[in-house]
C-alpha cells in the first residue's frame, strides 16, 4: 500500500513538473504556443455559454444541470472556426516577432 502511494506521488510529480517545464520553455521559445491554447479555451467557454443559453434544450449531464448538448456542440464548432481564423491570423506574423528576442524587458 505505501509503495503504491509513494510511486503514485512520484509519477504525478513527474507529470506536473515536466508539463510545467515544457509550458515555460514554450513561452520563451514562442509566445504563440502559449497564447493559442489559452485563446481557444476562452473562445470555447464563451461560445458554449452563448449557444447553450440561446439554443439549449437537452441536458448534458445531471452533475451540472445548466450544461446542454447544444452548448457543447455549438462551442466545439465555434472553437474550430475560431481556431481556423486565428491560425490564418498567426500565419501572417513572422516567427521572429513571436520569440523572446522580440520583447523588451
Amino acid at each position: 500500500y505505501q509503495f503504491k502511494r509513494f510511486a503514485l506521488c512520484h509519477v504525478v510529480l513527474l507529470l506536473v513538473v515536466t508539463q510545467s517545464a515544457f509550458i515555460v520553455v514554450n513561452m520563451f521559445e514562442g509566445l504563440l504556443w502559449f497564447l493559442l491554447p489559452c485563446a481557444l479555451v476562452i473562445a470555447n467557454d464563451i461560445w458554449a455559454y452563448i449557444f447553450g443559453f440561446f439554443l439549449g434544450r437537452t441536458p448534458l449531464i445531471r452533475l451540472s444541470p445548466k450544461k446542454t448538448w447544444e452548448g457543447f456542440l455549438g462551442g466545439m464548432l465555434a472553437t474550430f472556426f475560431f481556431g481556423f481564423l486565428l491560425s490564418r491570423f498567426f500565419l501572417q506574423i513572422s516567427a521572429d516577432d513571436m520569440s523572446k528576442d522580440g520583447f523588451q524587458t
